[in-house]
Protein backbone atom coordinates (compact mmCIF):
# COMPACT_ATOMS: atom_id res chain seq x y z
CA UNK A 1 0.00 0.00 0.00
CA UNK A 2 2.72 2.46 0.90
CA UNK A 3 4.13 2.10 -2.63
CA UNK A 4 0.93 4.71 -3.37
CA UNK A 5 1.98 7.04 -1.38
CA UNK A 6 4.64 9.92 -0.89
CA UNK A 7 5.67 11.59 1.92
CA UNK A 8 2.49 10.33 3.56
CA UNK A 9 0.42 11.51 0.94
CA UNK A 10 -1.45 9.42 -1.76
CA UNK A 11 -0.04 10.12 -4.92
CA UNK A 12 -2.43 11.22 -7.60
CA UNK A 13 -2.80 8.52 -10.35
CA UNK A 14 -1.02 10.80 -12.97
CA UNK A 15 1.72 10.51 -10.45
CA UNK A 16 1.20 6.90 -10.39
CA UNK A 17 1.00 6.67 -14.08
CA UNK A 18 3.92 8.06 -14.79
CA UNK A 19 5.69 6.26 -11.84
CA UNK A 20 4.96 2.67 -13.02
CA UNK A 21 3.95 3.01 -16.60
CA UNK A 22 0.08 2.72 -15.96
CA UNK A 23 -2.25 3.13 -18.92
CA UNK A 24 -5.02 5.12 -18.16
CA UNK A 25 -7.71 1.66 -17.93
CA UNK A 26 -6.17 1.80 -14.62
CA UNK A 27 -7.80 4.75 -13.70
CA UNK A 28 -11.10 2.81 -12.31
CA UNK A 29 -8.86 0.76 -10.33
CA UNK A 30 -7.41 3.92 -8.73
CA UNK A 31 -10.96 5.20 -7.72
CA UNK A 32 -11.58 1.86 -6.19
CA UNK A 33 -8.56 2.00 -3.61
CA UNK A 34 -9.63 5.46 -3.02
CA UNK A 35 -12.96 4.88 -1.97
CA UNK A 36 -11.34 1.65 0.11
CA UNK A 37 -9.69 4.05 1.46
CA UNK A 38 -11.95 6.28 2.63
CA UNK A 39 -13.84 3.51 4.32
CA UNK A 40 -10.75 1.74 6.47
CA UNK A 41 -8.87 5.23 6.96
CA UNK A 42 -11.12 8.05 6.96
CA UNK A 43 -11.21 10.93 4.44
CA UNK A 44 -8.01 11.86 5.28
CA UNK A 45 -6.79 8.64 3.98
CA UNK A 46 -3.67 8.85 6.23
CA UNK A 47 -1.31 6.06 6.09
CA UNK A 48 -1.41 3.64 9.24
CA UNK A 49 1.99 3.12 10.83
CA UNK A 50 3.67 -0.01 10.22
CA UNK A 51 3.27 -2.73 12.85
CA UNK A 52 6.29 -4.97 14.23
CA UNK A 53 5.98 -7.37 11.68
CA UNK A 54 5.47 -5.52 8.87
CA UNK A 55 8.84 -3.84 10.10
CA UNK A 56 10.65 -6.88 10.33
CA UNK A 57 9.23 -7.71 6.77
CA UNK A 58 10.63 -4.28 5.60
CA UNK A 59 14.09 -5.39 6.61
CA UNK A 60 14.57 -8.25 4.07
CA UNK A 61 17.16 -10.16 4.84
CA UNK A 62 16.91 -10.07 8.95
CA UNK A 63 19.40 -11.95 10.89
CA UNK A 64 17.24 -15.05 12.51
CA UNK A 65 13.96 -14.25 10.52
CA UNK A 66 11.84 -17.10 11.24
CA UNK A 67 12.56 -17.14 14.69
CA UNK A 68 11.70 -13.49 15.15
CA UNK A 69 8.65 -13.43 12.97
CA UNK A 70 7.38 -16.69 15.01
CA UNK A 71 7.40 -14.61 18.29
CA UNK A 72 5.56 -11.93 17.24
CA UNK A 73 2.90 -14.01 15.44
CA UNK A 74 2.72 -16.00 19.21
CA UNK A 75 2.58 -13.01 21.26
CA UNK A 76 0.30 -11.17 19.33
CA UNK A 77 -2.36 -14.19 18.32
CA UNK A 78 -5.34 -14.44 20.84
CA UNK A 79 -5.21 -17.10 23.27
CA UNK A 80 -8.88 -18.00 23.72
CA UNK A 81 -8.23 -21.89 24.81
CA UNK A 82 -6.16 -20.61 27.67
CA UNK A 83 -8.76 -18.35 28.96
CA UNK A 84 -11.55 -21.27 28.21
CA UNK A 85 -9.04 -23.57 30.69
CA UNK A 86 -9.40 -21.38 33.80
CA UNK A 87 -12.66 -20.33 33.26
CA UNK A 88 -13.34 -24.62 33.34
CA UNK A 89 -11.32 -24.52 36.57
CA UNK A 90 -13.06 -21.21 37.96
CA UNK A 91 -16.56 -22.94 37.47
CA UNK A 92 -15.54 -26.44 38.59
CA UNK A 93 -13.87 -25.40 42.03
CA UNK A 94 -16.26 -22.25 42.51
CA UNK A 95 -12.93 -20.06 42.77
CA UNK A 96 -11.45 -17.16 40.82
CA UNK A 97 -8.62 -17.23 39.43
CA UNK A 98 -6.74 -13.75 38.45
CA UNK A 99 -5.11 -13.51 35.06
CA UNK A 100 -1.65 -13.27 37.03
CA UNK A 101 -2.26 -16.26 39.20
CA UNK A 102 -3.08 -18.49 35.49
CA UNK A 103 0.37 -17.10 33.71
CA UNK A 104 1.97 -18.34 36.82
CA UNK A 105 0.77 -21.26 36.92
CA UNK A 106 1.30 -22.29 33.31
CA UNK A 107 4.75 -20.86 34.04
CA UNK A 108 5.24 -23.04 36.88
CA UNK A 109 4.02 -26.15 34.16
CA UNK A 110 7.49 -25.89 32.27
CA UNK A 111 10.13 -24.90 35.51
CA UNK A 112 8.83 -27.47 37.78
CA UNK A 113 11.08 -29.92 36.13
CA UNK A 114 13.25 -30.55 33.23
CA UNK A 115 11.13 -33.97 32.45
CA UNK A 116 9.38 -33.40 29.77
CA UNK A 117 6.77 -36.34 30.42
CA UNK A 118 5.81 -34.74 33.77
CA UNK A 119 5.87 -31.18 31.77
CA UNK A 120 3.29 -32.45 29.84
CA UNK A 121 1.33 -34.22 32.46
CA UNK A 122 0.70 -30.80 34.33
CA UNK A 123 0.00 -29.33 30.60
CA UNK A 124 -3.01 -32.00 30.26
CA UNK A 125 -4.23 -31.07 33.56
CA UNK A 126 -4.19 -27.29 33.22
CA UNK A 127 -6.25 -27.66 30.46
CA UNK A 128 -7.91 -30.96 31.08
CA UNK A 129 -7.14 -32.32 28.25
CA UNK A 130 -7.44 -36.21 29.79
CA UNK A 131 -10.99 -37.91 27.88
CA UNK A 132 -12.65 -38.72 30.75
CA UNK A 133 -15.77 -41.10 30.27
CA UNK A 134 -17.39 -38.08 30.03
CA UNK A 135 -16.33 -36.88 27.20
CA UNK A 136 -16.27 -40.21 25.48
CA UNK A 137 -19.96 -40.12 25.65
CA UNK A 138 -20.52 -37.53 23.74
CA UNK A 139 -18.45 -39.52 20.79
CA UNK A 140 -20.61 -42.82 21.44
CA UNK A 141 -23.57 -43.48 23.72
CA UNK A 142 -23.69 -46.42 24.56
CA UNK A 143 -20.07 -45.60 26.64
CA UNK A 144 -20.92 -44.98 30.34
CA UNK A 145 -20.28 -41.88 31.24
CA UNK A 146 -19.44 -43.24 34.94
CA UNK A 147 -16.24 -43.03 36.39
CA UNK A 148 -13.33 -45.82 35.19
CA UNK A 149 -12.74 -46.02 39.32
CA UNK A 150 -15.47 -46.24 41.92
CA UNK A 151 -18.21 -46.79 38.90
CA UNK A 152 -20.59 -44.94 40.71
CA UNK A 153 -20.18 -41.25 40.06
CA UNK A 154 -20.54 -39.05 36.83
CA UNK A 155 -16.93 -38.68 35.63
CA UNK A 156 -15.98 -34.81 35.16
CA UNK A 157 -12.25 -34.49 35.27
CA UNK A 158 -12.74 -32.99 38.72
CA UNK A 159 -14.24 -36.22 39.83
CA UNK A 160 -11.42 -38.34 38.33
CA UNK A 161 -8.19 -36.53 39.68
CA UNK A 162 -9.36 -35.84 42.70
CA UNK A 163 -12.60 -36.53 44.13
CA UNK A 164 -13.04 -40.19 43.33
CA UNK A 165 -13.71 -42.32 46.18
CA UNK A 166 -10.72 -44.17 45.39
CA UNK A 167 -8.70 -41.43 45.09
CA UNK A 168 -8.85 -39.93 48.72
CA UNK A 169 -6.73 -42.56 50.22
CA UNK A 170 -4.29 -41.52 47.75
CA UNK A 171 -4.57 -37.86 47.92
CA UNK A 172 -3.97 -38.37 51.85
CA UNK A 173 -1.38 -40.43 51.95
CA UNK A 174 0.48 -37.69 49.66
CA UNK A 175 -0.54 -35.10 52.26
CA UNK A 176 0.72 -37.01 55.08
CA UNK A 177 3.86 -38.03 53.50
CA UNK A 178 5.57 -35.21 51.61
CA UNK A 179 4.12 -32.35 53.39
CA UNK A 180 3.61 -33.67 57.13
CA UNK A 181 6.64 -36.37 57.41
CA UNK A 182 9.54 -34.96 54.92
CA UNK A 183 9.04 -31.01 55.06
CA UNK A 184 7.20 -30.51 58.60
CA UNK A 185 4.02 -28.73 56.96
CA UNK A 186 0.69 -29.23 56.70
CA UNK A 187 -0.50 -29.55 52.93
CA UNK A 188 -3.43 -27.48 51.76
CA UNK A 189 -6.21 -30.46 50.62
CA UNK A 190 -7.35 -29.15 48.02
CA UNK A 191 -7.24 -29.54 44.15
CA UNK A 192 -6.33 -25.71 43.85
CA UNK A 193 -2.91 -26.79 45.44
CA UNK A 194 -2.71 -30.46 44.13
CA UNK A 195 -4.04 -30.40 40.30
CA UNK A 196 -3.06 -26.93 39.22
CA UNK A 197 0.43 -26.57 41.35
CA UNK A 198 -1.14 -23.06 43.43
CA UNK A 199 1.48 -22.96 46.31
CA UNK A 200 0.68 -19.39 47.17
CA UNK A 201 -1.33 -20.37 50.60
CA UNK A 202 2.13 -22.13 52.13
CA UNK A 203 4.78 -19.94 49.95
CA UNK A 204 5.80 -17.85 52.57
CA UNK A 205 6.75 -21.09 55.31
CA UNK A 206 8.61 -22.82 52.52
CA UNK A 207 12.37 -22.39 51.76
CA UNK A 208 13.52 -22.68 48.13
CA UNK A 209 14.68 -26.32 48.20
CA UNK A 210 11.27 -27.09 49.91
CA UNK A 211 9.24 -25.33 47.00
CA UNK A 212 11.20 -27.26 44.25
CA UNK A 213 10.64 -30.52 46.07
CA UNK A 214 6.73 -30.03 46.43
CA UNK A 215 6.56 -28.89 42.81
CA UNK A 216 8.47 -32.41 41.62
CA UNK A 217 6.48 -33.84 44.19
CA UNK A 218 3.09 -32.95 42.83
CA UNK A 219 4.27 -33.56 39.33
CA UNK A 220 4.53 -37.28 40.24
CA UNK A 221 1.27 -37.75 41.81
CA UNK A 222 0.13 -35.85 38.57
CA UNK A 223 1.94 -38.73 36.39
CA UNK A 224 0.70 -41.30 39.34
CA UNK A 225 -2.82 -40.65 38.09
CA UNK A 226 -2.68 -40.87 34.30
CA UNK A 227 -0.72 -43.71 34.09
CA UNK A 228 -4.03 -45.67 36.41
CA UNK A 229 -5.85 -43.40 34.00
CA UNK A 230 -8.49 -46.30 33.23
CA UNK A 231 -7.83 -48.47 36.67
CA UNK A 232 -10.92 -49.37 38.91
CA UNK A 233 -8.21 -49.94 41.54
CA UNK A 234 -7.25 -47.79 44.43
CA UNK A 235 -4.10 -45.90 43.90
CA UNK A 236 -1.38 -46.82 46.87
CA UNK A 237 1.18 -45.03 47.64
CA UNK A 238 4.63 -46.88 48.45
CA UNK A 239 5.91 -45.95 52.07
Amino acid sequence: MEDCYENGSLMSFEDLRKKYDLSNRNFFCYLQLISFLKTSLGPTMTLPTLSDLERLLHEGNAPRLISKVYCLLMNDAPKPGLHKSRERWESDLSITICPELWSELCHKSLTATINSRYRLTHYNFLHQTYITPQKLQKYKLEISSLCFRCGIDESSFLHCTWSCTKLKTFWHDFSDIIMTKLLGLQLPSCPQTCLLGDSTRIDAQLRKTQKKFLAVSLCIARKCIAITWKSDSHLPIAT
